[in-house]
């Protein structure tokens, strides 16, 4: 549970608990800056552990926090960062802090109804800094940017550092809302573009097609009017396709082991080494098989009519 390490400073995070303008910082990085924390503190560097030691913001001006220029802009609670040289300077005899030790423990035995009225003031104070961001960044939109400079709030026409600012967001505004119709074009233009593109390439593939399968239709018409004298249509088939596998029919089986039957190394060498269309050993075999197996039942039929 943190707590302020000033000497006779009475705060630590339960009894504060709620309180929005209290905050502990612990102590800095810095050796040299943490020393001096440690005499401000009034403690001996031997009883402060620097690395879980807390200081709470009673301690700490205005001037000790970071500023933060969009925070004030836009109407929002100050962050609660200390500057890196910020060292506690007030409230460091422990008299005030007493009293607001006090103060905290009367409000702790009170009554629920000052807690409830505190919870509300703070809902209500969250709720109008949220209305007032919303109602700046609203003024910051690109539709906005034309608004009239007597729309502005008092405080926005009586600082002129808010004023240029102001006028740099516009622009800003002002160009990115040009940039991104140029790029709205932009991507028109090109989709515009893409389905031409994408039209005439379509229309290549049907072309292309249509010629391959023109062209495919006249080397086959060509070939069989050549070769067709030679080759039954099975072996021309099997020439255009290549290796691939064919259905041969009775007539070409037939020829083939007649061709076999005439000279056996002749069939392998043509098959082989020429290329010949002819079928392989294994059909010829298979076909001799079933061939000889039907003129055996036919016989022995005949056989059993007698």
């Amino acid at each position: 549970m943190p707590g302020c390490a000033v000497a006779k400073c009475n705060n630590y995070n339960r009894k504060t608990k709620g309180t929005a303008d209290l905050h502990y910082h612990r102590f800095p990085k810095d050796p040299k800056v943490a020393k001096q924390w440690i005499i401000k503190c009034r403690r001996k560097q031997s009883d402060v552990n620097v690395v879980h030691a807390t200081v709470c913001s009673m301690h700490f001006t205005k001037d000790d926090y970071v500023r933060d220029l969009k925070a004030e802009l836009l109407g929002l609670p100050p962050p609660n960062k200390l500057k890196p040289t910020a060292v506690p300077t007030r409230n460091l005899n422990g008299t005030e802090a007493a009293e607001r030790g006090s103060s905290n423990d009367s409000s702790d035995s009170a009554d629920g109804a000052a807690a409830k009225m505190t919870a509300r003031a703070r809902r209500h104070a969250v709720r109008d800094v949220r209305k007032r961001a919303l109602d700046t960044i609203a003024s910051l939109s690109p539709r906005e940017t034309t608004r009239d400079e007597a729309t502005m709030t008092e405080a926005t026409r009586a600082d002129p550092v808010q004023k240029e600012e102001m006028a740099k967001l516009n622009e800003e505004n002002k160009r990115l809302d040009l940039e991104r119709s140029r790029l709205l074009r932009e991507v028109v233009r090109v989709n515009a573009r893409n389905k031409i593109l994408q039209s005439r390439l379509s229309k290549r593939k049907r072309i292309r097609l249509q010629q391959t399968k023109m062209l495919r239709f006249k080397v086959e018409a060509r070939v069989k009017q050549i070769v067709g004298k030679v080759f039954t249509e099975n072996q021309i088939r099997y020439l255009l396709k290549g290796n691939k596998k064919m259905v041969w029919d009775t007539e070409d089986i037939v020829k083939a082991v007649t061709l076999h039957a005439v000279s056996g190394k002749c069939y392998v060498y043509l098959r082989n080494e020429l290329k010949m269309p002819l079928p392989g050993m294994t059909t010829l075999k298979r076909w001799i098989t079933n061939n000889s197996c039907k003129s055996n039942e036919n016989v022995g039929r005949s056989t059993m009519t007698r």
